[in-house]
């Protein structure tokens, strides 16, 4: 009986020591919830290229996606948004992959990451094409 005993209290140590490890306690799958201020550098319209020096692009942004973390610092998924932009009024629905890079161990928080992926036209009012970004960020 009292081997019985030592062996389980043995074993549920182990087991409690695995599950408090803090690597081993968070979650590899993530949902975001992001709002994003796109500052516009170029943009292409109508055969011409028009820059900052024109006129001032920008606009908001809300998104919806999944990540998966490959590694400590990687994480993959994809998403769908919801873009307004301000000048030459106009919005966006892009459906999307993205890729996440946490490039400091000091500061976990903060990472880099591009989004590729298409903008669907779900009405005249959203226009429909590719679309990517780049950028930084801090959970």
């Amino acid at each position: 009986m009292k081997t019985n005993n030592t062996i389980k209290l043995s074993l549920c140590l182990c087991l409690s020591g695995m599950a408090l490890s803090p690597v081993e306690a968070q979650s590899k799958f993530h949902v975001d919830l992001d709002y994003h201020y796109n500052l516009g550098l170029s943009q292409k319209l109508l055969g011409s290229t028009y820059g900052r020096k024109d006129y001032k692009m920008g606009g908001n942004s809300l998104r919806l996606g999944a990540r998966y973390d490959v590694a400590p610092q990687w994480s993959v998924g994809g998403g769908i948004g919801l873009d307004r932009y301000t000048e030459d009024d106009f919005n966006t629905m892009p459906l999307y992959a993205t890729l996440r890079y946490k490039p400091l161990k000091k500061l976990p928080g903060a990472y880099a990451f591009t989004d590729l992926g298409y903008a669907i036209g779900v009405s005249d009012d959203f226009y429909p094409g590719f679309t990517g970004r780049l950028g930084l960020g801090y959970t």
